[in-house]
């Protein structure tokens, strides 16, 4: 009952509130969970997550950064210590799978700046609310929004949340350009290439290899109609959304979210920024300073084949 009124005191919703005091980490032992515990709840108190989709979003991050500083016998009452940048990204670098640094650096640098004012970070960017990127899924989320797809109750419902991952994953498509595309706007070369053409505003960009017939196939099926029926209009592809059904442990469906990845595995396998500049329709180079935070580091060995082989040989060749 103290660590409920505790948070309540932090302002926490009732129902997040819930939430904190009965999360269990399923990755961390018993007797390791027992000692770290209070300190998760304080910096759940201070971070003050105001949703139960923030609080989910950074629980195993910030339980899993504790328990490996526990590990390392750093001291776990001095939040502004434990929080520091090079201790957090000591922490990282241990991670093993690149979509867990990702999105464990972002998690966690969301929190840091929260709950450890004093601590060394540095201020976040300045960027208008239009400019503001939200963070890639990792692989566990695409396959958890995949899984959700295909349970869908209707066919129909199926098909409109496929046709909505494949576009944002295969040709970054946003909301505003899934509720205006049609089935004549999909088209393929001789070479089996598959392109998309948006209008808002004008551009061609082909689709990532894995993605390119299933959007050819929903190009098919809409023939010149809308490939998302009924979803035309400046809402409209979010009410769609909005009845469909997630499973648990599934993160929101957001289109944004869907061309972040996109762009962000585009960046990573090298595609050169002026060229993804003009597939993302857009006219500045500000939104890379958010995708850039998220784009993993190659390993030593591979970022100097990768920079001698790619880009010295093929250039100058």
């Amino acid at each position: 009952m103290d660590s409920r009124r505790a948070l309540i005191a932090a302002n926490l919703p009732n129902d997040v509130v819930s939430r904190v005091v009965d999360y269990r980490p399923s990755l961390i032992g018993e007797a390791d969970w027992a000692a770290i515990r209070p300190c998760f709840l304080e910096v759940v108190g201070r971070f003050s997550p105001q949703n139960q989709e923030l609080f989910k979003n950074t629980r195993t991050p910030v339980a899993r950064f504790l328990a490996w500083s526990y590990g390392r016998g750093y001291d776990l009452d001095d939040i502004d210590e434990l929080f520091d940048p090079d201790r957090v990204d000591l922490f990282i670098s241990t991670l093993p799978a690149a979509p867990h640094r990702r999105e464990y650096k972002a998690r966690l640098r969301q929190v840091a700046r929260r709950v450890a004012p004093n601590a060394p970070w540095p201020g976040e960017p300045p960027r208008d609310r239009k400019s503001r990127l939200l963070p890639p899924y990792t692989d566990r989320e695409l396959g958890l929004l995949f899984a959700d797809a295909a349970h869908q109750k209707t066919q129909t419902r199926r098909d409109a949340f496929h046709l909505i991952l494949v576009l944002g994953l295969g040709v970054g498509a946003n909301g505003g350009d899934i509720s205006r595309v049609r089935g004549t706007d999909i088209c393929s070369d001789p070479r089996g290439n598959v392109f998309a053409r948006f209008d808002t505003p004008p551009r061609t960009v082909p689709a990532r290899e894995g993605f390119a017939a299933e959007i050819l196939d929903h190009a098919e099926a809409a023939g010149d109609g809308p490939m998302l029926a009924g979803a035309q209009g400046k809402n409209g592809v979010a009410e769609k959304i909005r009845k469909f059904q997630l499973g648990r442990g599934s993160p929101s469906l957001k289109p944004d979210r869907l061309k972040t990845t996109w762009a962000v595995h585009l960046l990573w396998l090298g595609v050169p920024i002026t060229e993804l500049k003009r597939a993302m329709g857009v006219t500045t180079l500000e939104p890379f300073i958010g995708l850039l935070e998220h784009v993993e580091p190659r390993p030593d060995e591979e970022y100097c084949s990768f920079l001698s082989t790619k880009f010295y040989w093929d250039f100058f060749a």
